[in-house]
């Protein structure tokens, strides 16, 4: 005989259970998810400690809790995946039916895009652009994991996708290895020094 179903999912299993529902990658069923609960779609709650000690290690430890609902600014904050955290809400658990609904809407409606696997070339074509960006609005250069997340955002948006691997091993070409900073002192830290007399 199986076990019957839980009602409530940590985050972790929420991820995993859009996963499989949707064929997605973990990363694209947590941003799902995240936008999901920010436009009010998931019923989740999380617990909150009842101390008020000033200490917040101290309050968090503490063993009286309470439950309360998220709210869909709630999703704005800090997400630990793993520890089913969101913010200052521990042991977060998601409705499966509240899930199970905004999936079956989703699908029905054509809200959740498929993406297609963005050839080496347009990757390349969005670091250009990101390095052209940078240099134009005299900022810094991104570095190896500032222009994944630069990348990979321009991707999606266009209706691409591409894993930080992939898009790591364009950037460290030849052709990109010059247009970022070499390793040492930091701006901050060229700018706070003096110069010498």
């Amino acid at each position: 005989m199986a076990l019957p179903r839980p009602e409530w999912l940590s985050l972790s299993q929420a991820a995993r259970y859009v996963t499989d529902r949707c064929s997605c990658s973990n990363q694209e069923a947590k941003d799902a998810l995240v936008q999901a609960g920010r436009e009010g779609h998931l019923e989740a709650k999380g617990s909150i400690p009842l101390s008020a000690h000033p200490d917040p290690r101290k309050r968090e430890a503490h063993p009286a809790r309470r439950y309360e609902s998220l709210k869909d600014v709630d999703w704005n904050n800090l997400i630990d995946w793993n520890a089913s955290r969101i913010g200052l809400y521990s042991d977060v658990l998601v409705q499966r039916l509240s899930l199970k609904t905004w999936l079956d809407q989703s699908r029905s409606l054509g809200s959740m895009p498929e993406l297609r696997r963005a050839p080496p070339a347009k990757i390349r074509e969005e670091i250009t652009v990101a390095y052209n960006d940078a240099e134009r609005e005299g900022k810094k250069p991104p570095n190896l994991k500032e222009i994944v997340v630069v990348v990979k955002a321009a991707l999606r948006a266009q209706g691409f996708q591409a894993s930080g691997r992939q898009i790591a091993d364009e950037a460290v070409a030849e052709e990109f290895k010059n247009r970022r900073r070499k390793p040492g002192p930091t701006i901050a830290s060229e700018r706070g020094r003096k110069p010498k007399p």
